[in-house]
């Protein structure tokens, strides 16, 4: 991956396009970039495999708008970053295959509006200033939707979108008060 960031950096020094002062600032960004490539290639060829297409298009897009407008939880490296998202599709496609068929109809809503409005609340506690995020409004109000619709794959991947994104937000906030406490056993 450095080979590959470095030969377009070194074509993008030849030609003008960036400073030398910001060849890595943009190194990193493209090593970003193919990581993300290489990842999300993965996870289509593993969709592919399990026949799961359509159920990982609408997980994944809800995913990146739910995470972009309401997540703050990121690893401190690629390679931790890698393990937790394969976590995370692991979970998707578990959840998938052995718990949401069997979760009743009301359950599956009461859910969904409960981690809708856990989230909500996190990113105020976090950013009293911000507002209502509008895509993942759309998404929620999607969800039931789809649900009504009996457009289950298309509900279940937004579901699991907002479930993992709750998830993460959720170890994020314990994370944070144990390396609180933590610091205050420290001082005393």
């Amino acid at each position: 991956m450095v080979r590959i960031s470095d030969f377009f950096i070194e074509k993008m020094l030849k030609y003008g396009v960036v400073a030398d002062c910001d060849k890595r600032i943009y190194a990193y960004g493209i090593r970003a970039l193919i990581q993300k490539i290489l990842f999300t290639l993965i996870l289509f060829m593993a969709a592919s495999m399990i026949h799961e297409i359509l159920y990982t298009v609408v997980f994944y897009f809800s995913y990146i708008e739910i995470r972009g407008s309401y997540g703050s939880f990121h690893s401190k490296s690629r390679i931790s970053c890698v393990w937790w998202t394969a976590l995370i599709c692991a979970l998707v496609y578990y959840m998938k295959k052995m718990v949401l068929d069997f979760v009743p109809i009301y359950m599956f809503l009461v859910l969904q509006s409960f981690l809708f409005l856990l989230l909500i609340l996190i990113k105020h506690f976090r950013e009293p200033e911000q507002t209502l995020q509008k895509k993942g409004a759309f998404l929620y109000i999607l969800f039931f939707v789809f649900y009504a619709l009996g457009f289950k794959t298309g509900s279940y991947g937004i579901f699991m979108a907002f479930f993992c994104t709750a998830m993460l937000e959720c170890i994020h906030c314990l994370l944070i008060a144990v390396s609180e406490k933590k610091q205050k056993f420290l001082k005393t």
